[in-house]
């Protein structure tokens, strides 16, 4: 998590960028192009069907007629005489196709028109065949001031213009409303897709990926709330980590505390009951006491350096300069001294130390003993106590190679044991530039450890 990049505001990580307004633009400018493209087109089509229509001379005589009779039903049952041309006029503008009317007889001819420009036609000898298209009807229409012979022109198509320029302005609004609809629609889509991609992450699926395959402010937004995710995945895991760092700590505590408590139990029993043989005896028991108490101390003291050790910081050590030879000779045997006081004769412990001719090993005493303890205490644990414990060194340039060997008891369970006690090694090993490895191969348990070596010093003192 700590490798991922947060996105600059407005831009979607590794993809081209399209902003939502940018967008709204563009479509709403190819929705125009669109829309009058299809709005152009439906146009032509209409004129093309408005002129095969208007060309239909029987569908344009039959419309002509039924307007005439129309209008004779209007005259006759209205009484008007064929000057009335208020009222003609009127009836007239109230048609909703184009209407023309002449009527004649003998030498009279009136022209009406919806405009309004009635008027007596004169030097007309009556109306010839030839004026007659068969488009228009004509007949006799009964007047208040006799019959008339009515000529009807109608043409509707002022009707279909109107028609047809609805049609085609409801084609123009209807597309680009659907195109925009779709804009509209494609994100509300991603908007849904977010959202429940965000409701299943609140519900508490935090493996759940927040994606959106988006090159605008939906992906940026749902690649800032992935981030947002990923950072509270690591949050909870660190959390975590920290609260089994805690449990480790604790058990690390104990195990290491208990190692030198067992030890100082054991030989204040020893010296309770009497059990030694000479003032000097009494005298080494009640110093390895005082030494495992003011161990206990000092432990009790790194209770912090516990917590930084953990915490995958190394403590810091502080090393003295020793000789090796004498001093892992010491330290094996005081750390085995439980051991070889509980058990006697039963427990055996094979040293062989190489003798370094005075080579010396910087160690942090504590540290080095506090490993040696938790080893000899999982032997006491795990071991079959009725085999030898062999502890060897040998060298091997600039290092000391020691192993500490031991058989494996059998039955014992594989799983038992929380293994702190070689963790704990391990990481004190690394504090102090040592390596430690623990294996188990053929009913054996072996631990390697490898220490630097430096030339000798003269008056080098077994522990600084």
């Amino acid at each position: 998590m700590a490798n991922d990049s947060v996105p600059v505001r407005g831009k979607v990580t590794g993809k081209r960028f399209y902003g939502l307004r940018s967008m709204m633009a563009l479509s709403l400018l190819i929705g125009l192009l669109l829309s009058l493209t299809l709005t152009v087109c439906v146009y032509c089509a209409g004129l093309y069907f408005t002129g095969r229509a208007l060309s239909d001379t029987e569908r344009c005589h039959r419309q002509s007629e039924n307007e005439l009779n129309d209008f004779a039903a209007f005259v006759e049952s209205g009484g008007l005489r064929s000057t009335d041309s208020r009222e003609l006029e009127e009836w007239m503008q109230g048609r909703s196709a184009s209407v023309t009317v002449v009527i004649h007889k003998g030498q009279t001819v009136l022209l009406y028109t919806a405009s309004g420009t009635s008027r007596k036609l004169d030097g007309v000898d009556g109306l010839g065949d030839s004026l007659i298209t068969p488009n228009d009807a004509a007949r006799t229409v009964s007047f208040a001031d006799g019959d008339y012979t009515v000529l009807m022109f109608a043409s509707f198509r002022p009707v279909y213009n109107r028609y047809l320029l609805s049609i085609t302005f409801l084609t123009f609004f209807v597309a680009l409303s659907a195109f925009l609809g779709l804009f509209s629609a494609v994100n509300i889509r991603k908007l849904r897709s977010l959202s429940a991609q965000t409701a299943e992450v609140s519900g508490g699926n935090l493996d759940k990926r927040v994606f959106l395959d988006a090159h605008d402010e939906f992906g940026a937004l749902a690649e800032d709330v992935d981030i947002m995710r990923r950072a509270l995945v690591e949050r909870i895991d660190s959390e975590s980590r920290a609260w089994q760092a805690n449990r480790d700590l604790i058990t690390s505590i104990s195990h290491d505390i208990r190692t030198p408590l067992t030890t100082l139990l054991a030989y204040s029993e020893i010296i309770a009951d009497g059990q030694y043989s000479s003032r000097e005896q009494l005298q080494q028991y009640s110093e390895i006491c005082r030494s495992k108490a003011y161990q206990l101390k000092d432990l009790t003291d790194q209770l912090f350096s516990y917590f930084l050790l953990f915490g995958q910081e190394y403590v810091q050590p502080e090393p003295k300069r020793v000789r090796a030879d004498l001093f892992l000779e010491q330290a094996v045997t005081e750390a085995a001294a439980p051991l070889t006081a509980e058990l006697g004769e039963r427990f055996v412990l094979q040293l062989d130390c190489a003798p370094l001719g005075g080579k010396t090993a910087d160690v942090d005493i504590l540290m080095f003993c506090r490993v040696l303890d938790n080893v000899f205490s999982n032997i006491r644990k795990y071991a079959d106590l009725d085999r030898p414990v062999r502890v060897v060194s040998q060298e091997n340039g600039s290092r000391l190679h020691v192993q500490i060997v031991n058989g494996v008891r059998k039955n014992r369970d594989p799983e038992a044991g929380s293994k702190i006690g070689l963790r704990t090694c391990e990481n004190l090993c690394a504090a102090m530039h040592i390596g430690f490895s623990a294996e188990e191969t053929d009913g054996e348990f072996r631990v390697t450890m490898t220490v630097p070596l430096h030339p000798p010093q003269p008056n080098e003192k077994n522990f600084a």
